[in-house]
């Protein structure tokens, strides 16, 4: 009998405590939807006029400056690699050779005239007859007068040999001075159609 009374008293005690939680929960549950937050409105936020992100100015200022850092670096790059002759100072350092002229072309001088020679002989006061002269005078200048051959030769084909020989001696005969052409290439002559 004790043991049963003992036992009774444990179910009260743990029906009492479910009991307990039981109707916490349901008032937990009725509560639910009646809160009220604890905030309230300040100030009403304005509606912006401009995107705050991306910034628009920044990005450009940013991709102009580093477009022109990688575009100095990029020609940096590139004048540390090229290693063409452009200048007569380049021949002069590169060769050590004294560089006895410097010719033009003839469409960056003269777009109209389309042959070297009619050029010449159609302008004589241009710059492009008076690079010749040039020529022509550092040629006298460098041999003290004395210059009976002048050999105009090239590694490569289509260099200007042609032109400039026909443009040479075309000046030398104009001021003066006896002069015969011969054209020693006997696989492409061009010079006798000019």
């Amino acid at each position: 009998m004790v043991g049963l009374s003992e036992l009774e008293r444990s179910a009260e005690a743990s029906q009492g405590i479910y009991e307990a939680y039981l109707n916490r929960y349901r008032a937990l549950l009725a509560a639910e939807g009646t809160e009220k937050p604890n905030a309230r409105i300040l100030t009403y936020a304005d509606v912006p006029l401009d995107p705050l992100t991306p910034n628009l100015k920044l990005n450009l200022a940013l991709s102009i400056l580093i477009g022109l850092g990688f575009g100095v670096i990029a020609a940096y790059i590139a004048e540390s690699l090229f290693q063409g002759i452009t200048s007569v100072r380049d021949v002069e350092s590169g060769l050590n050779e004294h560089c006895l002229a410097s010719i033009p072309l003839l469409q960056s001088v003269s777009p109209a005239n389309s042959h070297a020679v009619t050029a010449i002989r159609d302008d004589p006061k241009s710059m492009f007859t008076e690079s010749f002269r040039a020529l022509a005078t550092s040629i006298g200048q460098s041999t003290h007068g004395r210059a009976k051959i002048i050999a105009i030769t090239s590694a490569l084909p289509g260099e200007g040999k042609t032109i400039i020989s026909c443009c040479l001696s075309h000046v030398l005969a104009t001021s003066g001075k006896r002069t015969v052409l011969i054209d020693c290439d006997v696989r492409r002559g061009a010079s006798a159609g000019s």
